[in-house]
């Protein structure tokens, strides 16, 4: 678009946008006039305006797009995006008026529109901005804009001036002890605050760990992961699809296993790996691929801290295992007990020069007495280097804006000691952050203390703490209230955290192990942020009693709510006063009713849900076989079953048609709206499908948390479909198929279909047998960290995989073919994107073998081969059977080739280019994931030759 404008239309685009004003503009022109210069392209203008620091680089960019709105919001100009993710996107910005920079994060504009979102956004946004500690980035401001018909919701934050602790060691190399113990406590207090607000991190990790100009440490985004992925109650805990709870290399083992029940524990486990990368300047696992080093977390011991530090004091390695012990019960119970440890670390090895040299520069140290004032100032210094407000978010970063550099200082300055650790914290927030009282022994923290000891104030604060009894019934399940006053007597907030833990609602049976994605991607078995909304209206608080329904109150003065609520169930139970139950339950068996009577013909349409009249799927199953059954097998008509929307069913799928006792054409499809959940109690397959011809199931989440096969096929399946379905939380395979046959005509189908693992160990699809034949693959999207994208055990015949997303797996497609054969196997249109090998044949298939066409695939960060023979590899067979062109991949070409790997480059083909890894998102879930940039060679190859599609890999650019 650039190229199509001219300079006038430029200049009255920047007009428009109300970024510079039109004295500015009116000046620019005349000194244009009196040099004798040409206004030249849109291009050079718009540099000129950024030499005068009139726009910003992003800015610019904008306005040569066409684009003259947008670039405010509220009373904040924006300067910079600096990430964007399926959750939210995040700017750096100014006020109009105080020319204070700071971050905004704004809602995701597909979610405005859900009050009910907006409730929660508001409410947990809130309550990050009720966070008031040192150590944690603030959040200052909830606010919403509306534009014509679109309404804009963002919080405001803290601008910090610094670095992270990623950056740090990358420049400067490992810290010294006392530094990097110091960085850690000051962390360790922050989490404190945090945790005794109820909130945990999930996501802590060096890059989330920023050092101020002062030397303070910021924590980065705490609180916000919570409301973006998950909370306490149900209606928080469900987590969006797109996004990803914390970072591999710093990964708790049970946060692979249940991101969502995790506690305040995880972030320590976090805590002690950021010590240890500070120590060595690497993370605790660094061999091996993603889902390697996931497990590794789960089931090795980190190489010791004294192989790269052999000077590491023995206590202080007793401290960082204690804190990374793979069992949450072996480490420090809280983050106050880390900072406390740490804190008589630094007393028995610092000298009383060490600490004043602290006390009055900083380095290193806790907080001093001026730390917001700082903070502030550091704000008001944004100039220096605008960039810096990326940390406050963990999203990639997507800055337009070129990177100034600053001379740096051989030693950051740091600020004013801490209050001693070990003190307990009143919850409260209002008290003074700033007092200056001090302990006489607390060489280290003697610039800001919260409170100087006193039992009393604790007590109060903790019974000032608890939340109105209206929000608490409104917010959380009626089970809550009843149990939290048991855990409440706990004086000591150190406590709380595993107290809480140990009540926390558990919604099904935690799988056995597992792991998440990324690095800022972390693959989780997470549930559906779908899910989530059904989940919340399915948590009101009601219960029924005796078939009659009671609103429970919450319990309030303890013993009063529960007799209350006992004298409430022993009336339900009687029947009150004057009624006797003994004849009650005579006359009850007496008039009992008669089951229906079954029936002799069905609608074309079945209605199950609350208000029909079948309430589950099985018994609309029942009756349609019962029909069919009356007319010998005959009857044609083709039946669908609609599920009502916003429904979490806890029923299964089961289908055996062995005898043919059901008709051919059952379509089972979910309303549009919001999504119908299957998540039935048991071990079994969720979807259970044996012989069952023409049927369609579409639409649908099913949440297989526990149970080790989500999906389970067999036998002929001719034209059955499984469509648009999302699969989550399975621990050992997605989908199980055994001996499934389709036709040429009619294959069997799976649709987008999207595969969430709940362990690095399962299996996206799995197919099993003597052979599997007549099968499309077709928009499957396997999108955490896996063992194996698909895997065929079988012959494999009259097959394709096509347009098909294998990402974070160890291996994409594997082949056990030894003994099977290949006839008429397709792989076209597919994204291998961070795995490890993308296509693995264990063996040469049998010389019968014929046709195996690998066409327009995209392989992108493959660290080993694009595809290869583990054994006996034939390549004159090859030569014969594959057909390989316009494959494209991001790895160098090995030179000489191995001889175990395949030639899918020959014709047509790209190697070795770094552009085949933009994307436009690399967040799983967005609708853009792995769609390629505008610079990636990928989007376009010409002509559709067997139905490709005209770009290389799986999605349209």
């Amino acid at each position: 678009m650039a190229g199509k404008q001219t300079a006038e239309g430029f200049l009255n685009l920047v007009k428009q946008s109300g970024l510079v004003s039109v004295d500015q503009l009116k000046k620019l022109l005349a000194e244009y006039q009196e040099q004798d210069r040409k206004l030249g392209e849109p291009s050079e203008i718009a540099e000129e305006l950024i030499g005068r620091a009139l726009l910003t680089r992003w800015q610019a960019n904008k306005l040569l797009q066409g684009k003259h709105k947008g670039f405010f919001l509220g009373k904040y100009r924006l300067l910079d995006l600096v990430g964007k993710g399926g959750m939210s996107s995040v700017y750096l910005a100014e006020h109009v008026l105080m020319r204070r920079r700071c971050a905004i994060k704004v809602l995701p504009s597909k979610r405005v529109n859900d009050a009910s979102y907006l409730a929660r956004f508001h409410r947990e946004a809130q309550a990050v901005a009720s966070l008031d500690h040192p150590n944690i980035v603030r959040a200052y401001d909830v606010d919403h804009e509306k534009e014509n018909d679109a309404e804009i919701h963002f919080l405001v934050m803290e601008y910090v001036d610094g670095k992270d602790l990623q950056e740090i060691v990358n420049k400067n190399g490992i810290l010294d002890f006392r530094d990097a113990v110091n960085y850690i406590r000051q962390a360790a207090n922050g989490l404190a605050h945090a945790h005794e607000a109820d909130m945990v991190h999930r996501d802590v990790k060096p890059g989330n760990l920023l050092v101020d100009s002062k030397g303070v440490v910021k924590i980065l985004d705490l609180g916000l992961a919570r409301f973006f992925h998950e909370g306490e109650d149900k209606s928080l805990t469900i987590a969006h699809d797109e996004k990803v709870l914390g970072t591999a290399d710093y990964l708790a083992p049970e946060q692979a296993i249940d991101s969502h029940q995790v506690d305040s524990r995880a972030d320590i486990y976090s805590l002690g790996c950021t010590l240890y990368f500070l120590l060595t300047g690497h993370p605790p696992f660094t061999e091996g691929s993603l889902a390697q080093r996931l497990m590794a977390h789960q089931t090795k011991e980190p190489p010791p801290v004294t192989d790269d530090r052999p000077d590491t004091p023995e206590d202080l390695v007793q401290i960082l295992n204690k804190m990374m012990a793979k069992d949450k019960e072996e480490r420090y119970q809280t983050a106050y007990e880390v900072a406390a440890v740490l804190y008589e670390w630094l007393q028995s090895h610092t000298d009383e020069e060490w600490r004043q040299n602290n006390l009055s520069s900083g380095v290193g140290s806790g907080v001093g007495l001026t730390q917001g004032e700082g903070s502030g100032s550091g704000a008001e210094k944004g100039n220096q280097n605008p960039e810096l407000a990326a940390f406050l978010s963990n999203l990639k970063e997507e800055s337009g804006i070129a990177r100034e550099t600053k001379p740096e200082n051989p030693k950051p300055e740091a600020p004013k000691p801490q209050r001693n650790p070990g003190l307990l914290q009143p919850a409260s927030s209002s008290l003074n952050v700033r007092d200056s009282s001090v302990l006489p022994d607390d060489k280290i923290s003697s610039a800001s203390t919260r409170i100087a000891g006193s039992s009393a104030v604790t007590s109060s604060a903790a019974e000032i703490k608890p939340e109105p009894p209206q929000e608490k019934q409104a917010a959380k399940p009626v089970a809550k209230p009843v149990a939290k006053p048991v855990a409440k007597p706990t004086a000591k907030p150190v406590a709380k955290p595993v107290a809480k833990a140990a009540q926390k609602p558990v919604k099904k049976p935690a799988p056995v192990s597992e792991a998440l994605p990324d690095d800022s991607v972390i693959l989780e078995a997470e549930v559906d942020e779908e899910e989530a909304e059904v989940v919340e209206e399915a948590a009101a608080a009601e219960a029924v009693i005796g078939g009659r329904q009671w609103i429970m109150p919450a319990v309030i003065g303890g013993g009063i709510g529960v007799l209350l609520i006992i004298g409430v169930v022993m009336f339900a139970l009687s029947g009150g006063e004057d009624e006797k139950p003994a004849p009650e339950v005579v006359a009850d068996k007496k008039t009992e009713p008669a089951p229906p009577p079954e029936p002799d013909s069905l609608p074309d349409e079945i209605m199950v849900g609350p208000e029909a009249k079948y309430k589950t799927i099985a018994a609309a199953l029942k009756d349609i076989k019962i029909v069919f059954d009356k007319t010998f097998g005959v009857d044609s008509k083709q039946y669908t079953i609609k599920v009502a929307a916003g429904q979490e069913l806890k029923e299964r799928i089961q289908i055996d048609n062995s005898d043919l006792s059901y008709p051919k054409g059952i379509s089972i499809v979910a309303e549009n709206g919001k999504p119908v959940i299957l998540a039935p109690e048991g071990p079994e397959a969720v979807l259970n499908l044996k012989g069952i011809e023409g049927l369609t199931i579409d639409g649908f989440l099913i949440r297989a948390q526990g149970k080790k096969v989500a999906i389970e096929l067999s036998e002929y399946l001719v034209g059955t479909s499984l469509k648009n379905l999302k699969v989550n939380d399975f621990q050992q395979t997605g989908v199980l198929a055994k001996g499934v046959s389709g036709l040429g005509n009619e294959p069997f189908l799976l649709e987008n279909v999207s595969l969430k693992a709940g362990s690095p160990k399962a299996i996206g699809l799995d197919f099993t047998g003597e052979t599997n034949r007549g099968l499309v693959l077709a928009n499957v999207r396997c999108l955490t960290a896996m063992q194996i994208g698909a895997r065929f055990s079988s012959s494999v015949r009259d097959t394709q995989i096509k347009e098909c997303i294998f990402s974070e797996s160890m291996t994409g497609i594997q082949f056990e073919s030894l003994g099977y054969t290949f006839s008429s196997l397709k792989l076209t249109n597919n994204t291998f994107f961070i795995t490890n090998s993308a296509i693995v044949i264990t063996a040469m298939p049998t010389p019968d073998s014929e046709l195996v066409e690998i066409s327009r695939n995209l392989f992108s960060t493959v660290e080993g081969a694009e595809a290869k023979v583990e054994q006996n590899n034939n390549p004159e067979l090859w030569g014969k059977i594959l057909k390989a062109q316009e494959n494209y991949s991001s790895r160098t070409a090995p030179n000489p080739l191995p001889a175990n790997e395949l030639n899918l480059f020959k014709n047509k083909g790209k190697q070795g280019d770094a552009k085949l890894n933009d994307f436009v998102s690399t967040t799983p879930g967005d609708e853009k994931f792995l769609s390629p940039a505008p610079d990636n060679p990928a989007r376009k190859v010409a002509g559709t030759p067997g139905g490709m599609k005209p770009y290389v890999g799986a999605v349209a650019p």
